[in-house]
């Protein structure tokens, strides 16, 4: 191989020392301008890939300080969330004797009640909820009954998670209501 390179070196400094000298000075001129765009394209080629990762590494860089930013909202909803499970520890309320006693302060009937339990899979906890009707109920007494039903004796584990009323058509200050009152509680 090296007698090649050999070979090949002396047929070009020959065939070179055969020209004039104009065109010797064309011929390295021509090589000096050929080595000056390589090496001017390599470098600008270097500094743009440079320039993409510089982009990609700043927005990682603002991608990390969000995260940042958020996890110490996220430690703090786990902690509120790890308190409302011990709150749910030995906890089991009576959603039928809540809403009878919170119906019948207020004067109001309660019938039908429908309990249902439905296991909640992501948070390993039972929803028990109960359908709840009222009828010819005045807008005041109803209010009363969602803050009895959701403050008393609950502890924020009581809520009311589905609400439909509809005005009376004999009596337009009167109400028909439909709503569902659940808490959770840990399976047994």
């Amino acid at each position: 191989m090296s007698a090649r390179l050999e070979e090949l070196k002396a047929t070009l400094t020959l065939q070179f020392a055969g020209l004039s000298n104009r065109e010797q000075r064309l011929v390295l001129l021509t090589a000096s301008v050929a080595l000056a765009f390589i090496l001017g394209g390599g470098f600008l080629f270097v500094q743009s890939s440079l320039k993409g990762k510089e982009k990609q590494i700043n927005a990682q860089k603002e991608q990390l300080e969000q995260i940042l930013a958020l996890e110490s909202e996220f430690l703090d909803a786990k902690d509120k969330q790890k308190a409302q499970a011990n709150k749910l520890q030995g906890k089991n309320i009576s959603l039928f004797s809540l809403l009878q006693n919170s119906a019948s302060d207020l004067g109001l009937v309660l019938k039908d009640l429908n309990e249902k339990k439905t296991p909640l899979k992501e948070a390993d906890l039972v929803q028990v909820s109960v359908d709840v009707n009222l009828k010819e109920v005045s807008i005041d007494k109803l209010t009363s009954f969602l803050k009895s039903v959701e403050s008393k004796e609950g502890e924020g584990l009581v809520k009311v998670t589905r609400l439909k009323t509809k005005t009376r058509f004999d009596n337009d200050q009167l109400l028909d209501v439909r709503m569902t009152v659940s808490t959770w509680r840990k399976p047994i």
